[in-house]
């Protein structure tokens, strides 16, 4: 992470976007500059790049954040004919 950290600070348009483990983290940003930091690692490092251009822990979501609050923070209508799971326990749960 120490290795990442250091060049996603001295790379423009690319952010240490969330840390998982000292191991594990993810970077978000414009494609190239990813791509810029991924070719700086080492060999043994392994990554996976995700099919989506979103992007919430970084400094450019500042612009839209009223907005993204907002939408998701919407009066929601129990749906008794589909089960939704919450991801931090994987049990059912009725939204409130």
């Amino acid at each position: 992470t120490n290795l990442v950290k250091n060049l996603t600070d001295n790379i423009p348009y690319v952010h240490l976007a969330i840390i998982n483990t000292k191991n594990d983290c993810i970077i978000a940003g414009h494609p190239d500059a990813c791509a810029n930091v991924l070719k700086q690692l080492p060999e043994s490092a392994s990554f996976k790049q995700l099919p989506y251009g979103l992007i919430i822990h970084c400094p450019e979501f500042l612009a839209i954040e009223k907005e993204w609050y907002q939408i998701h923070h919407r009066k929601t209508y129990a749906n008794n004919r589909v089960n939704i799971y919450s991801t931090a326990s994987g049990q059912i749960y009725q939204p409130s």
